[in-house]
C-alpha cells in the first residue's frame, strides 16, 4: 500500500521541479546552431574611446555582447540576468570596467520585450548587479557623468501599454544605491533620449515622449502628441528643467532625439515628431533618390511601386526638366514636386544612354509615416517637425528639414565629432547631410540591411563608424562609403520554426525583419557555419511549415498573412494568401498543415480558411471568431487524432473548437483567464481528441502572469497548469511529446520549461540556455530533439530522448538504462581552407551517442560497457555513481579507430545488477543501401 501511495504522489509531482542536485532537467544541455548570417536588431553600441577595439553591443532581445578586437570575436556578458531586452549601454570612459545597462528596448514596436531596470558592472562585464528601477520597463538612454562616475542618469520611457508613474528621468549620485526622479511630466509622458554637454555635465537635454501601444500587434506608429512632450533643458544637473520652445514646434510633439556637438557644445541638433508631420497630408510624391549633376539630377534609386517606377524612370536617368521647367539641382526638383498635386500628370525629360526621353508621370501621394525617405523638405512650417539646430545651447532654434523617417521607431540624430555640418539621421535608410542638416542624401549605408537604430562615430577618426540596424552590426572605415557586416553574432529574432524529415533534418524559421531561412540541425563538417544557411523568402518572417512528405515544399508567411508556397529544389513560388475584402490578418498570421493530410492547410484572419490543394483554392470554414472588431486569429490547433477537430485562439482572448471541421463552432469559456488577452498557442493532444492545451499572454494589458490551461473534454472545462513557473513570465508556446503523453514543454519570456507530469509541475530544462524569449518549440518526430526558436538568440537544440522514456515508476528502481538512439558513422564533410576566426561556429552534437542511465540511490560500484552481440568488450565508458540521471558519451570508437556498422550491446552494472540495451550503429545515410 505504501508503494502505491508513493507512486501516486510521484505521478503528480514527477518533474523534479526543484532544480537541485537531484533534478534530471539540469543535466540536459542545449547547443546553438545559429544562424548568425542575418543578424538581428541592435539598439545601442558603447565604445571605449581610448581603445576603440573594445566595445559593447546591445541586442534588442539578445542581451549584451562584448568584443575586445573590433568584432573579430564576441563574448555574451548578460546571459544569466532578468531579461535579454536591452535599451541602452553606458561605458565609463575614464574607467571602461564600469558598465551600465538599461533594460527594455525603447523602440515601441509590436515585438518589443520589457526590461527589469538598470544593471551595473564594475569588472568589465564579468558580473552585473541590478541597481533598481525595475518598474521603468523600457529605457531609452543611460548617461554617466564623465567627471563623477557615481552620478548616472536614466531616461525611462516607462510601460508603453498603460499609464505609469514610473516614467521620467532618474538620477543617482551614489552609484545606484538610491535614485531620485528629477524630471517627471505625467503618467503618460516618459523620457526617451538624453544628451549631455561634453564640457559641462550639468547641462542636459532630454526629449519627452507620449507613447501607447494597444492590445494588438500592428506595426504602425504608437505615438501620441502632447503639449508637454518635446525638448527640455537643465543647467544644474537635472535639479531644474525648462521646456525649449523658441523656434521649435508649438503644437503637440511625439518622439524626439537630441545630440550635442563635441567641439562646440553651443551647437545642438534635435529631431522632433509632430502631429502635423504624421497626419498624412496629400503631398505629391515621386519616389526617387538623387544627386546633383553638372546639369540636372541623376537618379540613384527608384522606390518600387512609386510614381517614378510606374512612369518609367530608371536608376541612372538624369532628370533635365520637370513639367517643362529646367532642373538645375536636387533642391530645385524637390521644390517643383512640392508645387504639384497628387494625381497630376507631369512630363519629365530624362537623359538616358545619351538620348533625351520624355516620360509621362502621374504623381503619387506621400504619407506621413515614411518607410522610404525621399529628400529633405526645408523651408516649411516648424510644426511639420523634422531636424532643428541651435547655435546658442538651446535658447533658439532653426528649422532645417522635415526629414523624419518613421519617428516612433528611430528618432536618432548624430553629429560628426569634428564637423558640425555633417549630420546623420537614422531611419529606414542612413540619411547624411553635409550642409548642416538642410539637405540629406539617403545612401549613407549602401549594401547594409535597413532600419538603423545606433551609430557611433569615432571622435578621433570620424571616418570610422559603427552602425547598428535590424540586421546586426556594421563597420565602415571610410566614412560610410563601404561597410563590413559583422555576421558572427547569433542574435536572430525567431517568431516561428519548422523542421523537415531529411537526415540530418533541416530547421526553417521566420525572423523579425530578416525573412525566412533554413539550415541543418547538424553537419558532416566540424561546425555549422553561415555558409550552411540559405535564404528562403523575405519580409518579416513568421510561420514556416514543411511538407512532411516532400521536404522541398515549404509554406512561409510574412506580415499580415502574405503566404507563399515554395519549391526549394526548383525555386518556384506561388502566392497563396486568401483573397477577400475586410480580412483582418494578424501581423504574425498562423498557418498550419493538417497532421493527417499534408495537402490540407489552414490560415486565419478573423475567420478560418481551409485549402485542400496546398493553397490553390480556399474556403471559409468559420464565422468571425474574434471577440472584438480589431481581433484576428493568432493560433490554430489541428488534432493529430481526429481531422475533424479544429481549435482556434485569437489575439483578443477568444478560444473556439469545432468537432466537424468547421461546420459548427463552440466558444470555450476558460475560468481564470482575464478577457482580451493574447492566445499564443493551441496544442491538441497526440493521444486524445478532446484534450488540448493553450498558452496565453497579457503583456499588452500590463499582465505578465503565465497562463497555461488544459481541457480534456473539448473545451467544456479547463484547468490551470502553472505550478513551478515564475509569477511574472509570459508564456508563448506549449508542445506535447508524441511518444510520452505526460511530457510537455513550454517556451516563455525567459527560457524553456519541461514537465513530466502532464503540466502539473514545471522546471527549467537545461542550465546553459541564455535568458531569452522562446517564441516557438518543435519536437522532431524522428530524432527526439527539441528545437527552440528564440526571439533574440537564434536556434538551439536539446536531445530529449531520455525524457521521452521517463516514467514515475523508475524513481524506485535501483538502476535504469535508457534505450540509446542509433549511432551514425557520419562521413567527414567538405574540407575547409584557412579563414581566420571571424565567423560564427554553430555546435554539432558530440561525435557518437550519449548513453543515459538512472540510479535510484548512490551506488558503490557502477560499470558501463559497450560489447559486441557475442559479448566481446568494445569499450569501457566512464560511469558516475551518484543518485539521479547520468550520461556518458560513446564516440563510436574502439580505442582510436571507429567501430564498424552493426549491432552492439550497452551493459550497465549497478552493484551487481545488470541492465542491457541493444544499440545499432549505422553507416552515413549517403552510403546506405537499405
Amino acid at each position: 500500500m505504501t508503494r502505491i501511495i508513493l507512486l501516486v504522489l510521484a505521478l503528480g509531482t514527477f518533474s523534479f521541479g526543484d532544480e537541485g542536485e537531484d533534478s534530471p532537467l539540469g543535466k540536459f544541455s542545449w547547443r546553438q546552431i545559429g544562424p548568425a548570417i542575418m543578424g538581428g536588431r541592435i539598439t545601442d553600441i558603447a565604445v571605449c574611446e581610448k581603445k576603440p577595439q573594445l566595445f559593447y553591443v546591445a541586442a534588442a532581445s539578445g542581451g549584451v555582447w562584448k568584443t575586445v578586437n573590433y568584432g573579430t570575436t564576441w563574448t555574451p556578458v548578460f546571459d544569466r540576468y532578468g531579461t535579454s531586452s536591452i535599451g541602452d549601454i553606458a561605458l565609463g570612459q575614464a574607467n571602461p570596467d564600469l558598465v551600465w545597462i538599461g533594460t527594455g528596448e525603447a523602440n515601441a514596436r509590436n515585438s518589443v520585450t520589457h526590461g527589469d531596470g538598470v544593471y551595473k558592472s564594475i569588472d568589465g562585464g564579468k558580473s552585473f548587479q541590478n541597481m533598481g528601477l525595475e518598474e521603468t520597463r523600457f529605457i531609452g538612454r543611460v548617461l554617466i557623468d564623465p567627471k563623477n562616475p557615481e552620478t548616472v542618469y536614466v531616461a525611462a520611457l516607462g510601460n508603453i501599454y498603460v499609464p505609469s508613474e514610473h516614467r521620467g528621468l532618474y538620477r543617482t549620485r551614489d552609484g545606484g544605491k538610491s535614485w531620485k526622479k528629477i524630471l517627471y511630466i505625467d503618467e503618460n509622458v516618459g523620457i526617451v533620449d538624453l544628451a549631455m554637454d561634453p564640457t559641462d555635465a550639468e547641462t542636459l537635454f532630454a526629449t519627452a515622449y507620449f507613447v501607447r501601444r494597444d492590445g494588438f500587434s500592428s506595426s504602425g506608429t504608437p505615438s501620441r502628441f502632447d503639449e508637454k512632450a518635446g525638448l527640455y533643458r537643465s543647467r544644474n544637473g537635472g535639479d531644474d528643467w525648462e521646456r525649449l520652445t523658441d523656434g521649435l514646434p508649438t503644437g503637440g510633439i511625439g518622439r524626439g532625439g537630441v545630440d550635442v556637438y563635441r567641439k562646440n557644445p553651443k551647437i545642438v541638433y534635435a529631431i522632433l515628431e509632430t502631429k502635423a508631420s504624421t497626419r498624412g497630408k496629400s503631398r505629391a510624391y515621386l519616389g526617387i533618390q538623387g544627386e546633383d549633376e553638372e546639369r540636372g539630377v541623376r537618379i540613384t534609386e527608384v522606390l518600387g511601386g512609386s510614381a517614378a517606377e510606374k512612369g518609367g524612370i530608371r536608376t541612372d536617368d538624369v532628370i533635365l526638366a520637370f513639367g517643362g521647367k529646367e532642373i538645375r539641382s536636387l533642391r530645385n526638383l524637390v521644390d517643383e514636386i512640392r508645387r504639384r498635386k497628387v494625381g497630376e500628370k507631369v512630363g519629365v525629360t530624362v537623359l538616358r544612354d545619351g538620348k533625351k526621353i520624355v516620360l509621362k508621370v502621374t504623381l503619387g501621394k506621400r504619407n506621413g509615416e515614411l518607410f522610404w525617405d525621399q529628400v529633405s523638405l526645408s523651408g516649411m512650417d516648424v510644426n511639420e517637425g523634422g531636424v532643428f539646430r541651435s547655435d546658442d545651447a538651446g535658447d533658439t532654434w532653426t528649422h532645417l528639414s522635415t526629414i523624419n523617417p518613421r519617428p516612433f521607431y528611430y528618432s536618432q540624430i548624430r553629429i560628426d565629432p569634428r564637423n558640425a555640418d555633417r549630420v546623420y539621421v537614422l531611419g529606414t535608410r542612413l540619411n547624411v547631410s553635409s550642409d548642416g542638416g538642410r539637405r540629406f542624401r539617403t545612401d549613407g549605408a549602401r549594401g547594409v540591411h535597413v532600419d538603423h537604430h545606433a551609430l557611433w562615430i569615432n571622435p578621433r577618426d570620424p571616418d570610422r563608424l559603427l552602425l547598428g540596424c535590424d540586421g546586426g552590426v556594421n563597420i565602415s572605415y571610410d566614412r560610410g562609403r563601404n561597410w563590413e557586416h559583422l555576421n558572427n553574432l547569433p542574435i536572430g529574432q525567431y517568431y516561428s520554426i519548422g523542421v523537415d524529415m531529411r537526415e540530418p533534418y533541416r530547421v526553417y524559421g521566420g525572423l523579425q525583419d530578416n525573412g525566412t531561412w533554413g539550415g541543418p540541425s547538424r553537419t558532416r563538417e566540424p561546425y555549422i557555419t553561415n555558409e550552411h544557411w540559405t535564404f528562403v523568402t523575405g519580409g518579416d518572417g513568421f510561420f514556416c511549415r514543411v511538407d512532411p512528405d516532400d521536404p522541398d515544399t515549404l509554406y512561409c508567411e510574412s506580415q499580415y498573412g502574405v503566404a507563399v508556397r515554395i519549391n526549394r529544389r526548383t525555386g518556384a513560388r506561388r502566392n497563396i494568401r486568401p483573397k477577400g475584402r475586410g480580412l483582418r490578418f494578424e501581423w504574425n498570421t498562423p498557418l498550419e498543415l493538417s497532421p493527417l493530410d499534408s495537402k490540407r492547410i489552414y490560415i486565419g484572419a478573423q475567420r478560418l480558411f481551409e485549402s485542400g490543394d496546398r493553397g490553390g483554392r480556399w474556403k471559409t470554414v468559420s464565422p468571425d471568431l474574434t471577440a472584438t472588431s480589431k481581433g484576428s486569429i493568432s493560433a490554430i490547433g489541428l488534432s493529430p487524432v481526429d481531422g475533424n477537430v479544429l481549435w482556434v485562439g485569437t489575439n483578443d482572448g477568444a478560444v473556439h473548437v469545432s468537432l466537424d471541421r468547421g461546420k459548427k463552432w463552440d466558444e470555450c469559456a476558460v475560468p481564470g483567464l482575464p478577457k482580451l488577452l493574447w492566445v499564443t498557442r493551441v496544442e491538441p493532444s497526440h493521444r486524445e481528441a478532446g484534450t488540448a492545451w493553450i498558452t496565453v499572454e497579457g503583456r499588452r494589458k500590463n499582465d505578465l502572469r503565465p497562463y497555461v490551461f488544459v481541457t480534456r473534454d473539448f473545451g467544456k472545462s479547463w484547468k490551470s497548469l502553472t505550478k513551478g513557473l515564475s509569477p511574472e513570465e509570459p508564456v508563448y508556446v506549449i508542445r506535447q511529446d508524441r511518444t510520452n503523453p505526460d511530457l510537455l514543454f513550454l517556451g516563455t519570456e525567459r527560457t524553456v520549461y519541461a514537465s513530466l507530469s502532464g503540466g502539473k509541475r514545471w522546471a527549467r530544462l537545461g542550465d546553459n540556455l541564455p535568458v531569452v524569449p522562446v517564441h516557438d518549440l518543435v519536437i522532431h518526430p524522428r530524432d527526439g530533439e527539441l528545437v527552440a526558436g528564440t526571439h533574440g538568440r537564434s536556434l538551439w537544440i536539446a536531445d530529449i530522448r531520455p525524457l521521452q522514456q521517463m516514467s514515475a515508476a523508475l524513481l524506485f528502481k535501483r538502476g535504469h538504462l535508457f534505450s540509446p538512439p542509433d549511432g551514425v558513422l557520419w562521413s567527414s564533410g567538405k574540407p575547409r581552407w584557412f579563414g581566420g576566426v571571424k565567423e560564427f561556429l554553430g555546435k554539432n552534437p558530440s561525435e557518437g551517442v550519449d548513453i543515459w542511465y538512472y540510479l535510484g540511490w548512490d551506488a558503490e560500484k557502477v560499470a558501463l560497457e559497450i560489447r559486441t552481440g557475442d559479448g566481446k568488450l568494445v569499450r569501457k565508458l566512464k560511469a558516475e555513481t551518484g543518485r539521479g540521471l547520468q550520461v556518458s558519451p560513446w564516440s563510436l570508437r574502439r580505442r582510436r579507430s571507429r567501430v564498424s556498422a552493426g549491432e552492439y550491446v550497452v551493459r550497465l552494472v549497478v552493484d551487481g545488477s545488470v541492465f542491457e540495451r541493444k544499440i545499432r550503429v549505422l553507416p552515413d545515410p549517403l552510403f546506405r543501401t537499405e
